[in-house]
C-alpha cells in the first residue's frame, strides 16, 4: 500500500509540470481589413522567430498591389527592436524573420500600404528559450521580477499541496490508514523548502531576478529611443506635374482604296510617297460588261414603265365606263320589277272580284234567280281573272331576278376596275425595280473610274496596272499626315492630372516638337503593364515628322498636389484609431503632430498640418512613441 501511495505522489508531482499549448493565430482588424500573425515557435521564445503574416477581408485586386512592413519594440523597456519589409510568399500572404532578443513582452506593429491600408499592433509575451543566451536567461528573470519578490514560487508551491491534499483525501477515505498525514506533512514542508529557497536566490544581491521592471520602465529619460528622422520639405505648387513618357506617331487618318467593281486595272500610276488630291482619277477598271448590263438595264425599265403606264390609263377610263353601264341596267330592271308588282296588285284585286261574285251567282243560281249560262259565263270570266294574276306573278319573279343579274353585272364591274388598278399599281412597282436595277448597273459601271478619298499621301501601291481585280481589292493605301495623332502610355499614378483638352508636345528624335491637346484617355488601365492610353492631334505643318516614329511625350498635367504641402515617407503617417499624424523631434523630445494626408502611394505620402519646411520627423520607430518621449536621432 505505501508503495501505491508513493507512486500516486510521484504521478501528482508529474501532472504539475507546465505543459506548452501552442497559441490560437492572433488577429485584429488592419484597415478595412483584418490580420492574421502566426509566430513559429509559438508561443515565442527568444532567439528568432518566423512570423507569417495573412491579410484578409480585401478585394482580391486590392490584396495584389498591398505592401506590409513591421517593426518591434519592448515598451517596458522603452526599446526597439528589429524592422523592415515583410516578403510576400502569395496572395495577401506575407512572411519575416523578426529576432527576439531577451524574456520580455513585445509589441509587434504590422504596417499596410497600397491597396490595403492601416497599421496594427500585436502584443507578445516572450518566454526564455532553453539554449538562450546568458544575457537572454536574465533578462526573462527581470520580467518576471515584481517589487522585491517573485510570486511564482509561492503559487507553484500552494497549487501542488492543494492538489495533493485532495488526492490524499479521496485515498485515506478508501484505505483508511494513518500514514496519509504523514505524507501530507512531508509533501507540504518539501514544497516550502523549495518555493522558500527559490525565493532566496532571487532575492541575492548580484540575481538579475531581483530587479524591478517597473522601477527600469519609470527611468525613461534615462534611454532615450533611438529612431530615425528625416528633413519635410514644402512641394505643393512648386513641384513639376509635368508627365513625361515615351510614344509613337501615327497617322491622323488611314484608308485602303479598294476596287469597287471587277475590271482590268489600267492608267494606274500613282507611287509610294505621291500627293493626291480628294477626286483625283487614280486609275480606270477596264469591263465592258459593265456598261452594257446597264444600258440594257435602263432600256428594261423604259418599257416596264411604259406598259405600267398604259394599264394606269385603262384602269381609269374603261373600267369605270363598264361599272356606269351596268349601274343603268340595274336601275332599268328595277323600275321594271316594280311595275310588275304594281301589275300583279291589280290582277290579285280582280281574281278576289270574280271569285267573290261566282260565289254570288252560284247561289242566285241555286235559288233559280239566274241562268245556268249565266253561271258559266260569270265562271269563266273568274278564271280568266285568275290566270291573269298567276302570269303577273311569274313577270314580278322575273324582273326581280334580272334586278339581281343587273346588280351582280355592276359589282362585276367594279371588282374588275380595281384588279384594273391593281395591275396597273404592280406594273409601276415592277417597273420602279427596273430602274432601281438600272441605276445600280449604272453606278456600278460608274465604279469603272478610281479615285481618291482625301487629300493625302500614297503609302503603298499593292497591285500592278494590267491585273484584273475583283469588287474588294485593296489596289493602294493613302494616309492623311498633315495632322497626327500622338498615341503614349502613361502610368497610371500620373492620370489623375490628364484629361480631355490638357496640353501635350511631342518631340522628334531630329527636334522637331510637335503641340496640341489630349483627345482621349483609356477609361481602362491595362493590368499588366498598369498603363492608360493617351491619345492627342497635332498639327504637322510641312510633313516635317513622319508617322510611325517614336517621340518623347510632354503631358502638362495638373498637380494632384496642393499648395504647401509636405512630401514626407509613407512610414512617417501613424495611423490608429485617431487622426493621422507624424512625430515632430523638438529639443530631443517628440510630440504628436495631426495631418491631412493628400496622397499615399506606399512609398511617399503627401500630407498637410501644423509643419514647417525643416521639421524633422520620426520615419522609424512612430509607432510606439508617446508625446514627450525622449528621444536619440539617427538621421537619414
Amino acid at each position: 500500500m505505501k508503495h501505491r501511495c508513493f507512486v500516486w505522489v510521484i504521478l501528482l508531482l508529474a501532472l504539475t509540470v507546465p505543459v506548452v499549448v501552442n497559441a490560437a493565430p492572433m488577429t485584429q482588424p488592419l484597415g478595412s481589413a483584418s490580420v492574421t500573425l502566426t509566430l513559429n515557435p509559438d508561443p515565442p521564445s527568444t532567439g528568432t522567430a518566423h512570423a507569417v503574416v495573412v491579410v484578409s477581408g480585401a478585394p482580391a485586386a486590392a490584396l495584389s498591389k498591398t505592401s506590409l512592413s513591421f517593426s518591434s519594440a519592448m515598451p517596458s523597456m522603452n526599446m526597439v527592436g528589429a524592422g523592415g519589409s515583410a516578403t510576400r510568399v502569395a496572395a495577401g500572404r506575407y512572411a519575416f524573420d523578426l529576432p527576439l532578443g531577451m524574456a520580455a513582452t513585445w509589441s509587434i506593429t504590422i504596417r499596410a500600404t497600397g491597396g490595403v491600408s492601416g497599421t496594427t499592433t500585436f502584443v507578445v509575451p516572450v518566454a526564455s528559450s532553453a539554449g538562450g543566451s546568458a544575457a537572454a536567461q536574465a533578462m526573462s528573470g527581470m520580467a518576471g521580477a515584481s517589487g522585491g519578490g517573485d510570486v511564482g514560487p509561492w503559487r507553484t508551491a500552494a497549487f501542488v499541496l492543494l492538489v495533493i491534499v485532495i488526492v490524499l483525501a479521496v485515498v485515506s477515505r478508501r484505505a483508511r490508514t494513518p500514514w496519509a498525514l504523514t505524507i501530507l506533512g512531508v509533501a507540504a514542508a518539501v514544497a516550502i523548502a523549495v518555493a522558500a529557497l527559490q525565493v532566496h536566490v532571487d532575492a541575492q544581491p548580484g540575481s538579475m531576478n531581483g530587479m524591478d521592471m517597473n522601477a527600469m520602465s519609470d527611468v525613461k529619460g534615462d534611454a532615450p529611443v533611438t529612431v530615425r528622422t528625416v528633413a519635410v520639405a514644402t512641394v505643393g505648387g512648386s513641384a513639376d506635374p509635368d508627365v513625361f513618357a515615351p510614344g509613337t506617331l501615327a497617322p491622323y487618318l488611314l484608308q485602303d482604296i479598294v476596287a469597287r467593281s471587277p475590271g482590268l486595272l489600267q492608267d494606274f500610276s500613282i507611287y509610294a510617297g505621291d500627293h493626291v488630291k480628294a477626286g483625283q482619277v487614280l486609275a480606270h477598271l477596264d469591263e465592258p460588261e459593265l456598261v452594257a448590263r446597264a444600258g440594257a438595264s435602263s432600256a428594261d425599265a423604259l418599257a416596264q414603265s411604259r406598259a405600267a403606264d398604259a394599264a394606269a390609263i385603262d384602269a381609269a377610263s374603261r373600267a369605270p365606263a363598264t361599272i356606269v353601264a351596268g349601274q343603268a341596267g340595274a336601275a332599268a330592271a328595277q323600275l321594271e320589277a316594280e311595275g310588275a308588282v304594281a301589275d300583279l296588285a291589280a290582277k290579285e284585286e280582280r281574281r278576289r272580284y270574280w271569285s267573290v261574285e261566282l260565289a254570288r251567282e252560284q247561289t242566285l243560281l241555286n235559288e233559280g234567280a239566274v241562268s245556268a249560262q249565266e253561271f258559266q259565263d260569270e265562271r269563266a270570266q273568274a278564271a280568266a281573272a285568275d290566270a291573269d294574276a298567276t302570269m303577273a306573278m311569274h313577270r314580278v319573279h322575273a324582273s326581280q331576278a334580272q334586278v339581281r343579274a343587273a346588280r351582280a353585272k355592276v359589282v362585276d364591274a367594279s371588282a374588275s376596275a380595281q384588279i384594273a388598278r391593281a395591275t396597273a399599281e404592280s406594273m409601276h412597282a415592277q417597273a420602279e425595280r427596273a430602274a432601281q436595277g438600272a441605276r445600280i448597273d449604272a453606278i456600278m459601271a460608274g465604279y469603272a473610274t478610281v479615285v481618291a478619298p482625301m487629300d493625302g499621301i500614297v503609302l503603298k501601291r499593292l497591285v500592278d496596272p494590267g491585273t484584273y481585280v475583283q469588287a474588294g481589292t485593296v489596289i493602294a493605301r493613302v494616309a492623311v499626315v498633315d495632322r497626327l495623332r500622338v498615341q503614349a502610355n502613361i502610368a497610371e499614378g500620373d492620370l489623375s492630372g490628364i484629361s480631355v483638352g490638357t496640353p501635350i508636345s511631342a518631340r522628334t528624335s531630329d527636334g522637331i516638337t510637335l503641340h496640341g491637346r489630349v483627345s482621349s484617355v483609356a477609361p481602362v488601365a491595362d493590368p499588366s503593364t498598369r498603363t492608360a492610353a493617351v491619345e492627342a492631334i497635332v498639327d504637322n505643318p510641312g510633313r516635317h515628322a513622319v508617322p510611325g516614329g517614336y517621340v518623347r511625350v510632354i503631358v502638362a498635367a495638373r498637380s494632384a498636389v496642393p499648395r504647401n504641402a509636405m512630401q514626407v515617407p509613407s512610414a512617417a503617417v501613424v495611423r490608429g484609431t485617431e487622426d493621422p499624424a507624424v512625430w515632430r523631434v523638438v529639443d530631443g523630445s517628440v510630440e504628436r503632430v495631426p495631418v491631412r494626408v493628400v496622397s499615399d502611394d506606399g512609398h511617399a505620402a503627401y500630407i498637410m498640418g501644423d509643419l514647417h519646411s525643416g521639421d524633422r520627423i520620426v520615419i522609424d520607430g512612430a509607432t510606439d512613441l508617446q508625446t514627450g518621449a525622449r528621444v536619440a536621432e539617427a538621421s537619414s
